[in-house]
């Protein structure tokens, strides 16, 4: 198994794993970060309904930014778009989900965590398209 910190970090079977033994799966709640800066409000939504909890943050919570693609949450409509996300956020994917890494790299990174991915994807019956 590699040792380089960045990679192992998302290695999510192992840290599920670790948290299963704590909580039981209905305890847990799995946030899509490619879908939260897609489609935040559907996320948002999607996540308050697991908790049981009144819908208040919704797609009307948010507001895209024209100048960074980034959506930007807003409680009244509007949003100091200053402080909402930058454009490069630490992400190699652009607003639109493309990918500016390497396709060499980004091949070598899908071989060593398809494994992995399919045990998560069958741990938390769930498939994400990564």
């Amino acid at each position: 198994m590699l040792k380089y910190e960045p990679v192992t970090k998302g290695l999510y079977l192992n840290q599920i794993e670790n948290w299963l033994k704590y909580f039981n799966e209905n305890q847990l709640i799995l946030i899509n970060g490619d879908k939260l800066l897609t489609d935040p409000g559907e996320e948002m939504v999607a996540a308050q309904r697991k908790m049981n909890i009144d819908i208040e943050i919704t797609e009307d919570s948010f507001i895209k930014n024209p100048r960074t693609g980034m959506f930007c949450y807003t409680k009244d409509g509007k949003a100091n778009l200053n402080l909402c996300l930058s454009k490069n956020k630490g992400r190699t994917k652009s607003s639109d989900g493309s990918s500016s890494m390497p396709d060499e790299a980004k091949s070598l990174l899908d071989e060593y965590f398809a494994p992995y991915n399919q045990k998560l994807y069958k741990l938390i019956h769930q498939v994400y398209d990564w």
